[in-house]
């Protein structure tokens, strides 16, 4: 949850079983003002864009699926930097964003996969942020761990997205046999 930068926070949720329930509410901070808004996307499952404030604390307040009201405490906010991921196939685009305090000039975005190196971008923040494509057209199909370090080589974030460039499509096909007598 890192201070005054653009934070995708996700949410999950499920009864005592881990079943998926309905749930809506909002995000908001110590005043009462709402920030975001709680709709879940699939099974339970969304996310909340939020930009906090320092000074501010945040609490999601939401009704589940028999209409009773919860109350769930968000983390305080602290300086850091956030990678986010965008895009879908073979057009993936990240965003490095860093707060005040964590600011450094350079940084590097290193891709893995299987173990080895796929890609390693060098640049430098603007405005406090650091935006560039994923060359994955000619990558594997297979999860891409992508890390970003600071100028003294520290892992500062990271992310995974699986790769999916269909390598290993194929064409079923079905053929019925028929046992006995055809009439």
């Amino acid at each position: 949850f890192i201070l005054n930068v653009a934070n995708k926070v996700a949410f999950k949720a499920n009864d005592q079983f881990g079943n998926p329930i309905k749930v809506s509410g909002s995000i908001e901070n110590q005043n009462g003002k709402v920030v975001g808004k709680i709709n879940p996307i699939h099974d339970g499952m969304g996310f909340v864009m939020i930009t906090p404030k320092a000074g501010e604390t945040y609490t999601a307040k939401w009704i589940d699926e028999q209409k009773k009201t919860h109350t769930s405490n968000l983390p305080k906010p602290s300086e850091g930097v956030t990678l986010q991921i965008t895009g879908e196939s073979s057009k993936r685009k990240f965003e490095l964003l860093s707060s005040e305090a964590t600011r450094t000039d350079m940084a590097y975005i290193v891709g893995t996969m299987y173990g080895q190196i796929v890609f390693k971008i060098q640049n430098t923040f603007a405005n406090g942020k650091i935006e560039g494509l994923i060359p994955t057209k000619d990558l594997p199909s297979g999860i891409l761990t992508i890390t970003a370090f600071d100028h003294l080589s520290r892992p500062t974030s990271e992310r995974i997205i699986f790769i999916n460039n269909h390598e290993y499509t194929f064409s079923p096909d079905v053929e019925v046999m028929h046992w006995g007598i055809n009439k």
